[in-house]
């Protein structure tokens, strides 16, 4: 353990206890000793460390203790991103934040519960394991992962670069995550980097990769009999294959769904509208007229979807531009971008009928759309 921080328990522990040095060190060590305990300085027997943190009741210190061994359970289950059973661990021991652990248990528990990083005065007694953690509160898990080259890190690096639309960069940081996860033996990290790298070669155009990535991550869901991850994965494949075109193998998923959503239905309809398969597009769009409770933007998606089916000339409607601008601002203000990369190729056949090819261009750019 850090002798300095240990030093600095120490002093804190004396102070407010309101000890003074030579009555703390009576009977355990000289006064000069003591001093040099408190400012980090010491390097003789631990043993005199150990019998000055029992006076001041501070446990946990001794090699192999109970405490040592619930933190560093507590650490393991922060590594493989258990954090509910972390959570739930944590508020269970809380004997763990009154000993030489407390450090690692308030840095643990602000992760876990969006805190704030500890002072930076603490960062000078900290071990690479904790600064790593300070890093990650601080939102730098690039720097987190150059301190303690945890697969964690790499993934929060990864999630970064993504939501930041850098699909290359996200594309490497989820990769080493699988990549260190795999020597970790942490399979659900490994199942999380690979649904995301799937995920990622999606926004990257790269469907031979994604359905590669896509592939193992349902291997590795069905070892751990993970049924709702390969569902999401499967949605998502399909998914991606109306983005790309790949209309035949996304219909084929969604018409073989049992009780789908709205938004399944939705995706249904588009496939059958793409395949001109009139029947089944007519099915589901009065579906969608007949289902109850729908929010405002799946109403204008559905009404969308009525102007195509009933006008073959549907691009000189007005009031077909004018609904179709409303759904755009709306799934670009309010919904995740893959709700709006299903929506955009409609848009973007308005925008070139409508002789607005630069804003056209510049969404296709933006978004990566071919």
């Amino acid at each position: 353990m850090n002798n300095r921080y240990l030093g600095y328990l120490i002093q804190k522990g004396r102070q407010q206890k309101r000890l003074q040095r030579k009555h703390l060190c009576e009977g355990i060590c000289d006064f000069s000793i003591l001093k040099k305990v408190e400012t980090g300085k010491f390097q003789g027997d631990e043993s005199i460390v150990f019998r000055l943190l029992n006076r001041l009741e501070i446990p946990g210190a001794e090699e192999d203790s109970e405490l040592f061994h619930m933190t560093e359970y507590a650490y393991s289950l922060f590594f493989i991103y258990s954090f509910p059973e972390l959570s739930g661990y944590l508020s269970e021991h809380p004997q763990i934040k009154d000993s030489v652990f407390a450090m690692d248990y308030e840095l643990l528990w602000n992760v876990l519960h969006q805190g704030k990083p500890l002072p930076e005065e603490m960062e000078s007694f900290m071990d690479k394991r904790q600064l790593s953690a300070q890093f990650l509160l601080k939102n730098n898990p690039e720097a987190a992962a150059q301190e303690y080259p945890a697969a964690l890190y790499h993934y929060f690096s990864a999630q970064n670069a993504y939501r930041a639309h850098h699909y290359e960069k996200a594309e490497k940081h989820f990769a080493e995550t699988y990549s260190v996860a795999s020597l970790e033996g942490s399979i659900v990290l490994m199942l999380r980097a690979k649904t995301a790298l799937g995920k990622t070669y999606a926004r990257l155009l790269d469907a031979e990769k994604m359905k590669a990535s896509y592939d193992v991550a349902k291997r590795i869901a069905g070892a751990l009999k993970d049924e709702k991850t390969a569902g999401w994965i499967s949605y998502h494949e399909a998914s991606v294959q109306i983005e790309l075109g790949y209309y035949a193998e996304a219909y084929r998923y969604f018409r073989n769904l049992n009780n789908p959503s709205v938004t399944e239905i939705y995706k249904m309809a588009v496939l059958a509208e793409k395949m001109n398969r009139k029947e089944d597009w007519k099915e589901a769009l009065e579906h969608l007229e007949n289902t109850a409770h729908l929010s405002p933007t799946q109403k204008l998606l559905t009404a969308c979807l009525r102007f195509r089916y009933d006008d073959p000339d549907y691009l000189k409607d007005r009031e077909y531009s004018k609904t179709m601008e409303e759904c755009y601002e709306r799934l670009r203000k309010h919904y995740p971008r893959e709700y709006l990369l299903s929506f955009l190729p409609d848009y973007l056949d308005l925008l070139d009928h409508t002789n607005r090819k630069k804003e056209a261009d510049l969404l296709r750019s933006h978004y990566s759309m071919r």
